[in-house]
């Protein structure tokens, strides 16, 4: 017994593009970076509680556009 309708039980699942595996090769469609952050952000991100790492940031960015 199928759960989903007739077409979408008929779709074809998706394939992903080449992975190379030369690490000299930047994959820009994966959004990768080829160098590692700087350390002042490293010690941003460090200086953050868990808590804000994981909750998306005010919609209103109120405290970012009260910084001098």
């Amino acid at each position: 017994m199928a759960y989903e309708r007739d077409n979408i039980q008929s779709l074809s699942p998706y394939v992903p593009g080449e992975q190379p595996q030369d690490t000299r090769i930047v994959k820009l469609n994966t959004n990768e970076n080829p160098y590692p952050p700087v350390p002042g952000v490293l010690e941003a991100i460090a200086s953050v509680g868990p808590d804000a790492l994981r909750r998306y940031p005010s919609p209103t960015a109120a405290t970012f556009r009260n910084l001098d």
